[in-house]
């Protein structure tokens, strides 16, 4: 578990420096023999007259990490404008999915735009990007606030963090709502695609849930993502709702017709939101879905093969059936030299119709 050990006196930047720059910083601070014996106020004073005016405050902290390696974490303001371009989070690591946080989801964080109560934790990867191992939301509140939130406080460290120390920082650092099942489910996913044969045991484990739950998600995350999407906050749904989802999904693929029920679905909600009463789409996705599973499948017109001429051997047949713009014809117990003349014909009669086609176009 990452524990603190107390304050330090290197300070932080106010911006996103590249990876290898504050390398280069680093090294020159750690070049200054008598450094560490200047008051804080000193150090700033000094970093400030060799690296400009990067440097603007003074906290930092050091954390032992899960391997028991330490890393020192600054304070710095991450400005609204470069979080798209220069701090990232991998899903991996944090374990939120950022395609379902929304300006609805992300609610309980608008008082962001008065105080930052946490800050968002981080470590530069090796692109250079601070990547967010806690306060994935926090960052996404602040990129959609259109500049309202002028920069996002963070805790960021410039020294490399292995994928097992960061996973471990991130559950022990966690601030924010917990994971929804789905998510949850994706994470558990990754586990099974990457270590083949790895049980819900082990799993449970590693992301510190009960077996229980692992297996929850892992049915949870059958459940595709464009259905996922179409809700405003997942963290609504239920396992009695995956349960619903999963079913008419399985039911809709059956009839190959899942894409055509989310799109009709999506049409649905976004009529439903003229309303200005309508608050959320949770209860009419839900019930729709419900409404397909009891919906008895409709009975398809068969389509029978006519005859094109009748035998007196009734095994002899020449038959043609026609649906839509599908033609099936079928033959049986015609000799040979015919047969291969109808080939030689109709070999014949596509390739004049090709012609036809290229000279008029």
């Amino acid at each position: 578990m990452a524990k603190p050990r107390g304050q330090g006196s290197i300070v932080a930047s106010a911006a996103t420096p590249e990876y290898i720059e504050q390398q280069k910083i680093k090294a020159a601070v750690r070049g200054l023999s008598d450094f560490s014996a200047l008051t804080e106020s000193q150090q700033l004073e000094l970093l400030q007259e060799r690296f400009g005016d990067r440097f603007t405050s003074k906290k930092s902290f050091q954390w032992t990490l899960k391997s028991g390696e330490t890393r020192t974490f600054y304070e710095i303001n991450v400005p609204y404008e470069d979080l798209e371009e220069k701090t990232t989070v991998t899903f991996e690591i944090n374990g939120r999915e950022q395609s379902l946080l929304t300006a609805v989801t992300l609610s309980d964080l608008d008082s962001m735009e008065i105080q930052q109560h946490y800050p968002a934790i981080g470590y530069y990867n090796e692109d250079g990007k601070i990547d967010y191992a806690d306060g994935s939301r926090r960052r996404k509140r602040v990129m959609l606030s259109n500049g309202k939130i002028p920069f996002l406080k963070s805790w960021v460290t410039d020294e490399p963090i292995s994928l097992s120390d960061a996973r471990a920082l991130a559950k022990d650092l966690q601030t924010a709502k917990e994971h929804n099942l789905w998510e949850i489910g994706q994470m558990a996913k990754t586990y099974q695609q990457k270590q083949p044969g790895i049980t819900q045991d082990a799993i449970a484990k590693l992301l510190g849930y009960s077996r229980t739950k692992i297996n929850r998600a892992l049915k949870a995350v059958m459940v595709d993502g464009r259905i996922i999407a179409l809700f405003t906050d997942v963290s609504e749904l239920s396992h009695a709702d995956y349960d619903v989802l999963i079913k008419a999904q399985e039911k809709a693929i059956d009839r190959d017709e899942l894409d055509d029920e989310i799109e009709i679905l999506k049409i649905d909600i976004a009529e439903h939101y003229k309303n200005p009463d309508f608050d959320s789409p949770y209860n009419l996705i839900i019930k729709t879905f419900k409404a397909y599973l009891l919906a008895k499948k409709p009975k398809k017109a068969v389509v029978k093969f006519n005859d094109i001429e009748k035998f007196d051997d009734k095994n002899t047949f020449a038959k043609v059936k026609k649906e839509k713009q599908k033609v099936t014809y079928t033959f049986s117990r015609l000799s040979a030299e015919f047969t291969n003349k109808l080939e030689q014909f109709i070999k014949q009669e596509l390739k004049d119709e090709i012609e036809r086609n290229d000279k008029s176009k």
